[in-house]
């Protein structure tokens, strides 16, 4: 039996009971139903850590699948799978700002459903893999200047630079993904937890970061987000 402990949010009672009988099917045993977002998160925020998450886009509550997996990414690194009966440009670009692990348009069957989460797994896998051999500690933005990866602290020439609330969590997310592209309504979203703010204020927040770290490469990538250069040490 598989000891992986899957979290399933799903507000639809036939799609989540579908999907929990095919995992049980398959071996997975332990196995958790949410019908919103704001359950899994109080859960995970609780100390319940899953190993997988299958998350339905379109939820009903205060928060849909997308801004719920943000939420939880913060809290803890897992693997998402995103299921949605739209698969729509949009949609796709808004998944693939938050989890790079899958995609399952609805309706799927038995055998499509395991085959995403098994590769899920297989990659989550390698990829922590990797990080866990990286032992650097900081990274390098430009000359004299570095970023502390166990605390997110700058440092310039020795000396700490003091960021806004703002700037900081600009810097953070774009660290996180350093050298790839960062969505807008990603920034947007870790910065006032809206997607609707209008990319006038994201601009400014990067202006003013650019001021403050005179030398920081944050390029635009016209329509698509930020990308911050940088090197690890």
């Amino acid at each position: 039996m598989k000891s992986k402990k899957i979290m399933i949010v799903e507000d639809e009672k036939l799609t989540m009971l579908f999907i929990t009988e095919t995992l049980e099917e398959y071996g997975y045993e332990d196995i958790s139903e949410f019908a919103s977002g704001l359950e899994i998160i109080n859960t995970i925020k609780k100390g319940t850590i899953p190993d997988m998450v299958l998350m339905d886009i379109n939820i009903k509550g205060a928060k849909d699948g997308i801004q719920t997996a943000t939420e939880i990414l913060k809290i803890c690194t897992v693997p998402i799978v995103f299921m949605s009966a739209y698969n729509d440009k949009r949609t796709i670009k808004e998944v693939l700002a938050v989890s790079l692990y899958g995609f399952l348009s609805k309706p799927f069957n038995e055998r499509e459903l395991y085959i995403a989460l098994e590769i899920a797994f297989k990659n989550f896998s390698k990829n922590h893999m990797v990080k866990e051999k990286i032992t650097k500690d900081k990274v390098k933005l430009y000359k004299d200047c570095y970023y502390n990866l166990e605390d997110g602290t700058v440092m310039l020439e020795c000396n700490k630079v003091k960021l806004s609330h703002n700037q900081q969590i600009l810097l953070d997310t774009l660290v996180k993904k350093l050298n790839s592209i960062v969505d807008k309504e990603l920034l947007s979203y870790n910065i006032w937890e809206t997607k609707e703010e209008s990319q006038s204020s994201l601009r400014t927040v990067v202006y003013l970061l650019r001021k403050k770290l005179d030398g920081i490469e944050i390029s635009s990538q016209s329509k698509h987000g930020y990308l911050l250069k940088g090197s690890y040490l």
